[in-house]
This record gives C-alpha cells, sequence and structure tokens, in this order.
C-alpha cells in the first residue's frame, strides 16, 4: 500500500475503539513501555492516547517518528495475548492535558491475520 499524502490520509476509513493496550518502544538503547489507549483503527494502522502526561516516561525522544514500536493486550486469540508490531508516523502532546497522541502504522503496512479478524469484529459492531 503507497504512502498516502497528508491531505489525503485521512480518506481511509477508521474505527472508533477504547482499548487499554501495552505499549513498547526503545529509547536510548532501553525498552520503554506504557499502558496507552487505543482509540482508532483501520486496516494499516492505529491510534494511540498515553494514559497521562507522563506515561511510562514518555517524551519527545520516545515519539520520534520512524521509531519501531509494539502493541500488546490489544486483542486475544486461542494462544492468548497478541502482539503487533509498527512504526511511529505522527506524534504530538496536546498543551492541555499533557497527553501524547500517537499514530502508528503496521510493519509492512500489512496487517497479521490476528488483527483483521480483530478489525472485523470491530467493524460489525459498529
Amino acid at each position: 500500500m503507497p504512502m498516502l499524502l497528508s491531505r489525503n490520509r485521512r480518506r481511509n476509513r477508521r474505527w472508533p475503539v477504547q482499548v487499554l493496550a501495552r505499549c513498547t518502544t526503545l529509547r536510548g538503547g532501553r525498552r520503554v513501555e506504557s499502558n496507552m489507549w487505543v482509540r482508532d483503527v483501520n486496516e494499516s494502522g492505529l491510534r494511540l492516547e498515553s494514559l497521562d502526561a507522563f506515561s511510562g516516561g514518555g517524551d519527545a525522544a520516545a515519539f520520534r517518528r520512524g521509531r519501531k514500536i509494539s502493541v500488546r493486550h490489544l486483542f486475544y486469540d486461542e494462544k492468548g495475548a497478541r502482539e503487533v508490531a509498527g512504526t511511529l508516523r505522527w506524534a504530538f502532546q496536546d498543551p492541555e492535558t499533557e497527553r501524547w497522541r500517537v499514530g502508528v502504522r503496521l510493519a509492512g503496512g500489512r496487517s497479521p491475520s490476528s488483527f483483521r479478524d480483530f478489525l472485523g469484529v470491530v467493524k460489525s459492531s459498529r
């Protein structure tokens, strides 16, 4: 899937969700983990929001564009909690709440089959 121009990026259909997930990224060679809300999903990515102003040591260095991130506990299957990996596409900190909002593109631009199953459930519930 080619990367969309910024003016077209919102044309992809999104489905709102509210799921608490565990996110992990590397910063300075060490793992930074934090709980984040998954706010919406689509076929190629998702939008995250931090729980509080300083969740998991989240600062600008932790949320740099292109940084790898993994999201766990978003959905479960017969093997337990599944993990999806992706790349940070954008991040900004809300000046009022100081919470971080982060856009994640799934690795390879293609979602794993278990994520597609999760997305199917989300779509059918709307």
